[in-house]
């Protein structure tokens, strides 16, 4: 029996784990990231995928709400990079960085301004859905918007969530 269960333990060690490589991979879906503070904007989020451990995304959304003369703008526009700490078969965790460009504008005057994130995250491929990624990051936001500087975590709620199609 000791045999057997050593066996079972030395060929399970020695499969070959095959990490979903998205190596030269576009993806397009959705991301809360880099949003004006207090929007509720999310994204549309373009990521390519430059090797195994490095990651680039192009995001941009906006949020325009007419409520009889209350006219709100909301507008975002940034970019982001992301590296791999851990690839596993439909898991990848990392971490990254982004800057973007903000314009809010409630009642009176518009205003714009910068944003900074940080974050660390996952992604996770359900088996047989190899080519759509779901998402979840959490992260630290500074944002300079008018007159107004806000720091903490991401808008509304302490994690993004995001969903991504890889062509």
């Amino acid at each position: 029996m000791r045999r057997a269960v050593i066996a079972f333990i030395a060929l399970a060690v020695s499969l070959p784990v095959h990490a979903k490589d998205l190596s030269g991979q576009w993806g397009a879906g959705f991301s809360k990231a880099l949003g004006p503070e207090g929007s509720g904007v999310s994204s549309l989020a373009v990521r390519y995928w430059v090797d195994r451990q490095l990651a680039l995304e192009g995001l941009g959304g906006f949020r325009v709400v007419d409520r009889n003369t209350g006219d709100e703008r909301f507008f975002t526009l940034g970019g982001r990079f992301l590296i791999k700490a851990v690839e596993e078969e439909n898991l990848h965790v990392y971490g990254g960085a982004g800057l973007a460009w903000l314009y809010r504008k409630e009642g009176g005057d518009g205003n714009a301004g910068v944003g900074a994130e940080a974050f660390a995250g996952v992604e996770y491929f359900f088996q047989g859905l190899p080519h759509l990624g779901f998402s979840a990051e959490a992260g630290l936001s500074l944002q300079d918007v008018g007159d107004e500087t806000a720091f903490g975590t991401w808008g509304e709620s302490f994690v993004n969530l995001g969903l991504r199609y890889y062509f």
